[in-house]
């Protein structure tokens, strides 16, 4: 996790709740190559923005962290991402 500044912006998310009657939550995740990162924190240089025909995002961990972060916030799976034999001991199943 990395701590950002406030920012303003607007996103048309909200829409797909259909006025509240579906749950929702929006969050931010990193998406680039560690190495991209450390790339752009040296030059200076932005990485390109989510809407950047220069968006490229390592699909793999992406999604995977994506669908963990959103499985765990929502309460839905305790241990989701966790060995199996790791969950057999703390008793949440296998």
């Amino acid at each position: 996790m990395i701590k950002s500044p406030p920012l303003m912006a607007s996103e048309d998310f909200g829409h797909l709740s259909l006025d509240h009657q579906i749950p929702s939550f929006y969050f931010w995740l990193g998406a680039m190559a560690p190495e991209k990162i450390a790339a752009s924190r040296k030059s200076g240089k932005p990485l390109p923005s989510l809407h950047s025909s220069l968006f490229e995002p390592l699909p793999e961990p992406t999604l995977r962290t994506g669908v963990i972060a959103g499985i765990r916030r929502e309460g839905l799976a305790d241990g989701i991402g966790v060995p199996a034999t790791q969950r057999a001991e703390k008793g949440s199943g296998s």
